[in-house]
Protein backbone atom coordinates (compact mmCIF):
# COMPACT_ATOMS: atom_id res chain seq x y z
CA UNK A 1 0.00 0.00 0.00
CA UNK A 2 2.81 2.55 0.66
CA UNK A 3 4.26 1.91 -2.94
CA UNK A 4 0.04 2.75 -4.36
CA UNK A 5 0.21 6.15 -2.10
CA UNK A 6 4.20 7.16 -3.23
CA UNK A 7 2.85 6.48 -6.82
CA UNK A 8 -0.15 7.97 -6.23
CA UNK A 9 1.42 11.18 -4.75
CA UNK A 10 4.19 11.21 -7.52
CA UNK A 11 1.27 11.43 -9.88
CA UNK A 12 -0.78 13.73 -8.39
CA UNK A 13 -3.69 11.66 -8.17
CA UNK A 14 -6.01 11.78 -5.14
CA UNK A 15 -6.74 8.09 -2.74
CA UNK A 16 -9.86 7.37 -1.60
CA UNK A 17 -9.74 4.46 0.73
CA UNK A 18 -12.55 2.35 2.31
CA UNK A 19 -10.31 1.44 5.44
CA UNK A 20 -13.78 -0.74 6.19
CA UNK A 21 -13.01 -1.07 10.10
CA UNK A 22 -16.41 -2.49 10.76
CA UNK A 23 -17.91 -2.26 14.07
CA UNK A 24 -17.07 -5.84 14.71
CA UNK A 25 -13.52 -4.39 15.02
CA UNK A 26 -14.34 -1.10 17.37
CA UNK A 27 -10.89 -2.62 19.89
CA UNK A 28 -8.72 -2.33 16.58
CA UNK A 29 -9.61 0.28 14.51
CA UNK A 30 -7.63 2.61 16.54
CA UNK A 31 -4.41 0.61 15.65
CA UNK A 32 -5.09 0.33 12.20
CA UNK A 33 -5.95 4.11 11.75
CA UNK A 34 -2.64 5.04 13.34
CA UNK A 35 -0.97 2.57 11.02
CA UNK A 36 -2.60 4.23 8.27
CA UNK A 37 -1.43 7.52 9.72
CA UNK A 38 1.75 6.51 10.38
CA UNK A 39 2.73 4.23 7.49
CA UNK A 40 0.80 5.60 4.20
CA UNK A 41 -0.21 9.29 5.19
CA UNK A 42 3.74 10.15 5.14
CA UNK A 43 3.58 8.75 1.45
CA UNK A 44 0.98 10.85 -0.02
CA UNK A 45 1.83 14.13 1.27
CA UNK A 46 0.93 16.35 -1.76
CA UNK A 47 -2.60 14.87 -2.65
CA UNK A 48 -6.04 14.50 -1.10
CA UNK A 49 -6.89 11.58 0.54
CA UNK A 50 -10.40 10.56 0.94
CA UNK A 51 -11.32 8.13 3.82
CA UNK A 52 -15.07 6.69 2.86
CA UNK A 53 -17.54 6.27 5.26
CA UNK A 54 -15.81 8.27 8.13
CA UNK A 55 -13.48 5.34 8.46
CA UNK A 56 -16.45 2.76 8.94
CA UNK A 57 -18.41 0.60 6.36
CA UNK A 58 -20.96 2.00 6.24
CA UNK A 59 -21.14 2.54 9.97
CA UNK A 60 -18.35 5.21 11.68
CA UNK A 61 -15.87 3.25 14.07
CA UNK A 62 -14.68 5.39 16.79
CA UNK A 63 -11.42 4.23 17.55
CA UNK A 64 -10.59 4.84 14.21
CA UNK A 65 -11.90 8.36 13.56
CA UNK A 66 -10.86 8.77 17.41
CA UNK A 67 -7.37 9.02 15.77
CA UNK A 68 -7.59 10.94 13.07
CA UNK A 69 -9.85 13.39 14.67
CA UNK A 70 -7.02 13.53 17.42
CA UNK A 71 -4.69 14.21 14.93
CA UNK A 72 -6.44 16.62 13.19
CA UNK A 73 -6.77 18.71 16.26
CA UNK A 74 -2.91 18.50 16.94
CA UNK A 75 -2.35 20.00 13.95
CA UNK A 76 -0.52 17.06 13.03
CA UNK A 77 1.13 17.72 9.70
CA UNK A 78 0.25 14.27 7.74
CA UNK A 79 -3.23 15.09 8.29
CA UNK A 80 -3.05 18.72 6.32
CA UNK A 81 -4.63 16.72 2.69
CA UNK A 82 -7.05 14.51 4.74
CA UNK A 83 -11.03 14.20 4.46
CA UNK A 84 -13.93 12.41 4.87
CA UNK A 85 -16.84 11.31 3.19
CA UNK A 86 -20.30 10.34 4.84
CA UNK A 87 -21.38 7.84 2.63
CA UNK A 88 -24.19 5.72 3.97
CA UNK A 89 -23.05 7.34 7.19
CA UNK A 90 -26.90 6.73 8.56
CA UNK A 91 -27.21 2.92 7.40
CA UNK A 92 -27.75 1.46 10.88
CA UNK A 93 -26.69 4.23 13.19
CA UNK A 94 -28.38 4.10 16.93
CA UNK A 95 -29.23 8.16 18.04
CA UNK A 96 -25.76 8.04 20.09
CA UNK A 97 -23.88 6.79 17.28
CA UNK A 98 -24.94 9.34 15.37
CA UNK A 99 -24.38 11.90 18.30
CA UNK A 100 -20.76 10.74 18.24
CA UNK A 101 -20.37 11.37 14.67
CA UNK A 102 -21.94 14.69 15.13
CA UNK A 103 -18.99 15.38 17.37
CA UNK A 104 -16.41 13.92 15.65
CA UNK A 105 -17.52 15.43 12.17
CA UNK A 106 -17.38 18.86 14.17
CA UNK A 107 -13.78 17.73 15.94
CA UNK A 108 -12.50 17.10 12.35
CA UNK A 109 -13.58 20.07 10.77
CA UNK A 110 -16.83 20.57 8.49
CA UNK A 111 -14.24 21.85 5.91
CA UNK A 112 -12.74 18.42 5.38
CA UNK A 113 -16.14 16.49 5.55
CA UNK A 114 -17.77 15.36 2.01
CA UNK A 115 -21.44 14.43 0.77
CA UNK A 116 -21.75 11.49 -0.62
CA UNK A 117 -23.62 8.66 -1.67
CA UNK A 118 -22.50 5.07 -3.28
CA UNK A 119 -26.21 3.37 -2.76
CA UNK A 120 -27.45 2.23 -6.35
CA UNK A 121 -31.02 1.56 -6.90
CA UNK A 122 -32.55 -0.23 -5.60
CA UNK A 123 -31.35 1.72 -2.72
CA UNK A 124 -31.87 5.09 -1.91
CA UNK A 125 -30.82 7.64 -4.22
CA UNK A 126 -28.29 10.38 -3.52
CA UNK A 127 -31.12 12.74 -3.01
CA UNK A 128 -32.60 10.70 -0.78
CA UNK A 129 -29.46 9.62 1.19
CA UNK A 130 -28.87 13.87 1.76
CA UNK A 131 -32.30 14.03 3.35
CA UNK A 132 -31.73 10.91 5.67
CA UNK A 133 -28.72 12.23 6.65
CA UNK A 134 -29.88 15.50 6.81
CA UNK A 135 -32.70 13.85 9.29
CA UNK A 136 -30.84 11.28 11.36
CA UNK A 137 -27.48 13.27 12.07
CA UNK A 138 -27.82 15.84 15.07
CA UNK A 139 -25.83 18.94 12.79
CA UNK A 140 -27.33 22.21 12.93
CA UNK A 141 -28.80 24.06 9.58
CA UNK A 142 -25.66 26.05 8.96
CA UNK A 143 -23.43 22.54 9.16
CA UNK A 144 -25.29 21.11 6.59
CA UNK A 145 -24.98 24.28 4.42
CA UNK A 146 -21.31 23.96 5.23
CA UNK A 147 -20.84 20.43 4.11
CA UNK A 148 -23.26 20.67 1.20
CA UNK A 149 -20.97 23.44 0.14
CA UNK A 150 -17.77 21.40 0.41
CA UNK A 151 -16.41 20.55 -3.10
CA UNK A 152 -13.30 17.38 -2.76
CA UNK A 153 -10.12 19.26 -4.02
CA UNK A 154 -9.20 16.55 -6.86
CA UNK A 155 -12.51 18.20 -8.49
CA UNK A 156 -11.80 21.65 -8.25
Amino acid sequence: MARVFRAANQHHLAVIVHMWTSPEYETTGGNDARVFLTRLLPEAPDVAVQIAHMAGGGRATDSALAVFANAITAHDPRTKNLYFDVATLTAGETPEGLQRDAMRMRQIGLNRILFGSDLSPPNPSPRDSWQMFRLKVPLTEDEFRTIAANVAPYLR
